[in-house]
């Protein structure tokens, strides 16, 4: 069978697409509905496919103005029992516009297709590529806008433009394997090689109420230990996953996930005052002036290097993505003695900063936003300044993935009485605070990778950021070993560095401030207002194609990326 199968969507229309398996080939599908622009309904299926039209086809934009745009919604659903490769495309298409002034942008849900205003195309052809999961229903937004330059746009007054949306998948039965079981013969792909260095095992019985210690503590601060909860190692989950696909990820206490990649470019550099001219402990400041004038910690006011221009990065490895990206944890300077490195194994030199505000303030809800707080700033600075190299450094940004960044605004909204002020207050909520609150929603911690609304799910082709880079989240650290409470300290788990850092999780909001989860100095997870200083430690995913030099992932022996 060399048929092409072709769904055939306008663009006008809400649809499902329903993709199905027949012994080892596709069910042979065309529709096409045209010229019915007064249709209301149009349902087209067999017993392998269903689509439906709920409104007419046709789409056009004649004689728009600049900033003007329509946007467009379908569904495509797969319910078959194999993954699915279709492609996006436009066709009988009339696209008058020049300059590139027609550009489109595509939004999805559960791993579809994306793109943030790609100059639309003036003849037929494939948009995007995009794949599915079996029992998955991926919802598109398609925007096609006109837009404004800030210049005479007068060459496209009487521009015209109209077309139709199809969905395309070869007609002969194509098997789309799951990342991890192409590892035969690619072992040299970082994602496999964190496979094969490693025994793999469910998390099907682990408790997130414990840390990776095996501890817990009841509402009334009593410890209760469990060893058959002490969890080390790499396991892997397929619940609340993107599209329920496998993730593996790092817990507990772990020797062997040390990794460089990239160079630093720039020196980084703290100040540092210690509270006596012969303790080992100190504080930070922001110059030394500050130091010198504090009225504690002002012996031996010193600047201190931490990374100098030129030595490589050191990372984590925290887990693998869902499409078998790997997302890193940054980790400090290496040492380096001809082809080897050491990386730093805990301590403070694994930050970016330290007196690091997530936001200036913590007067409005909207504070726990990372798209907006100034700790995105200081991340991405980083990244600019360390990374993207105005585009010069095309060897190691190109195998940095854009993979999403979940900062978990959706809400649960209460009055909760606090007897200790005797009084009620309002409080949000955010998605997490539930998810990881185990004393509060009477049940086990549930951790989750999925991003529960795809609209918090932040990604440089969404335009949410400049730079594919952020920062942990309380569920990555969850799973990691760590647990929410004061008292549930974890001080041995990789994540623990010994210096509280920012994750991108917001906690609450109430009367008293915004909060957002950050992993305090004994390894547990805490909320504090976002207007507080801690450590800023970026984040960034490297592609499923990423390959490992040579290295056995210990810290005097870290895997090191091939950029070559």
């Amino acid at each position: 069978m060399n048929k092409r199968k072709t769904l055939i969507i306008g663009l006008s229309f809400a649809i499902f697409v329903v993709f199905a398996m027949v012994g080892l080939t596709y069910a042979f599908f065309t529709a096409s509905v045209g010229g019915n622009d007064r249709a209301s309904s149009t349902i087209v299926e067999t017993a392998e496919l269903k689509l439906v039209f709920s409104d007419t086809q046709k789409i056009e934009m004649n004689e728009a103005l600049p900033g003007q745009s329509v946007t467009k919604t379908f569904t495509v659903e797969n319910r078959g029992d194999v993954e699915i490769e279709y492609t996006i495309d436009i066709e009988n298409l009339t696209n008058t516009f020049v300059n590139g002034d027609l550009v489109y942008s595509l939004t999805s849900t559960n791993g579809g297709a994306t793109a943030n205003r790609k100059v639309l195309p003036t003849s037929a052809g494939t948009l995007e590529t995009a794949s599915i999961a079996p029992g998955i229903t991926q919802t598109y937004t398609i925007e096609i806008l006109f837009k404004e330059t800030g210049s005479n746009q007068n060459t496209n007054q009487s521009a015209i433009f109209g077309g139709v949306l199809q969905i395309n998948s070869n007609g002969e039965y194509r098997y789309v394997p799951k990342w991890y079981n192409t590892c035969n013969g690619n072992e040299n792909n970082l994602n496999c090689r964190v496979i094969a260095t490693n025994t793999t095992q469910s998390d099907v019985n682990i408790d997130y109420a414990y840390t990776s210690e095996g501890i817990t503590w009841t509402y009334n601060s009593d410890m209760i230990m469990d060893e058959s909860q002490i969890t080390n190692g790499l396991y892997y989950t397929e619940e609340n996953t993107e599209g329920n696909e496998r993730v593996y990820f790092y817990r507990g206490v772990v020797e062997n996930n040390y990794l460089v990649f990239g160079t630093h470019q720039t020196d980084y550099k703290e100040i540092r005052g210690y509270y006596s001219s012969t303790s080992s402990n100190y504080e930070r400041y922001n110059s030394l002036a500050e130091c010198n004038n504090a009225s504690s910690a002002n012996f031996n006011c010193e600047e201190v290097t931490l990374a100098s221009a030129g030595s490589a990065m050191c990372w984590r490895i925290l887990r693998t993505v869902e499409d078998g990206s790997v997302r890193l944890r940054y980790g400090g300077a290496a040492t380096q003695n001809g082809d080897t490195y050491t990386c730093p194994q805990t301590g403070t030199a694994v930050n970016i900063g330290t007196n690091q505000q997530y936001f200036t303030s913590d007067s409005n809800k909207n504070d726990v936003n990372y798209k907006t707080s100034s700790i995105r700033t200081t991340v991405e600075n980083w990244y600019r300044d360390n990374i993207w190299k105005n585009g010069q450094n095309t060897k190691v940004t190109n195998l940095i993935a854009d993979t999403p960044y979940c900062n978990d605004m959706s809400e649960r909204n209460v009055n909760e009485y606090l007897p200790i002020y005797d009084s009620y207050f309002y409080f949000t909520y955010f998605g997490a605070y539930d998810r990881l609150n185990f004393h509060k929603t009477n049940a086990s911690s549930n951790p989750q990778y999925k991003c529960p609304n795809s609209t918090y799910a932040y990604t440089v082709a969404k335009g949410d950021l400049t730079y594919p880079v952020g920062l942990l989240t309380a569920d990555e650290v969850a799973y990691a070993g760590g647990v929410l409470g004061i008292n549930t300290e974890n001080f041995s788990y990789y994540l623990n560095t010994g210096e509280a850092y920012w994750t991108m999780t917001p906690f609450d909001f109430s009367d008293w401030g915004a909060n957002v989860f950050l992993l305090q100095r004994n390894g547990s997870l805490l909320q504090n207002t976002v207007d507080r200083t801690y450590a800023a430690v970026p984040a960034v995913s490297l592609k499923p194609e990423a390959t490992v030099k040579r290295g056995t992932g210990l810290y005097n022996d870290p895997f090191v990326i091939n950029t070559d």
